[in-house]
């Protein structure tokens, strides 16, 4: 009987220490807030000006883009931007520093689940996100913007994995002219944004231009140029 006994004794403990071993291997640390807001992210918001829609990427490597459409009220067209940026968020505190201008702001922004932050704006404005599938964000592909300003003008530019591009530029400054251009580019920084600079394969010269990518938008900002061109996939 005490042989059987300590047998029950031995089995139940080696039981107890199983199971805790159990518990603490399904234990997982929480992600923090800078890595739970990796992805992207949209938000939509109508006022008495229009509707606006965002669309927001933050990478890993501390970098964002960001997408806004306006569609005035009363209006079908949509007025596009985009912007490039840089962050980091400690605790609450959210700093972005704009990649074209170098301009720093300092937010506080709150996660409110997995698929929801809010980032609190110094104006006062607080800007509600959602999380949104994955989608591509890159520099990579054909592109075309269109400028009706003064005049209808375009802009078509394909880049390539092996750093070549082409282009082609109609009617550009009101001019009635097709330039068709083509070479090698470098991108000289950050993989959303940064300055890429074109090599011309026939005249040699070299130009550079401020660019920011988001999903299928882009914003081109030539060196000289008073505006940027904002070109879609």
């Amino acid at each position: 009987m005490k042989n059987l006994l300590l047998l029950f004794t031995i089995f139940s403990l080696t039981a107890c220490t199983s199971s805790d071993d159990d518990s603490s291997a399904d234990t997982t640390t929480p992600p923090t807030a800078a890595e739970t807001i990796i992805g992207n992210w949209t938000t939509q918001f109508t006022e008495s000006e229009g509707t606006t829609t965002g669309r927001i990427t933050f990478i890993e490597s501390g970098e964002m883009s960001i997408c806004i459409q306006v569609t005035p009220t009363g209006s079908d067209e949509t007025i596009s931007s985009v912007e490039g940026k840089t962050w980091t968020l400690d605790g609450d505190q959210f700093t972005t520093t704009d990649t074209l201008e170098d301009e720093t702001d300092t937010d506080t922004l709150t996660v409110n689940n997995q698929d929801s932050i809010s980032i609190f704006r110094t104006d006062g404005e607080t800007l509600n996100l959602t999380r949104v599938d994955a989608y591509e964000t890159s520099l990579i592909g054909d592109w075309e913007g269109t400028d009706t300003e003064n005049c209808i003008s375009t802009v078509q530019v394909s880049f390539t994995n092996s750093n070549t591009y082409s282009s082609i530029v109609t009617n550009m400054d009101c001019e009635n002219e097709v330039t068709n251009v083509g070479g090698t580019f470098t991108r000289n920084s950050g993989t959303l944004s940064g300055t890429l600079s074109f090599v011309d394969e026939i005249s040699n010269e070299t130009n550079n231009a401020y660019y920011a990518v988001q999903g299928n938008a882009m914003l081109l900002f030539f060196e000289g140029s008073d505006d940027g061109f904002v070109l879609f996939k």
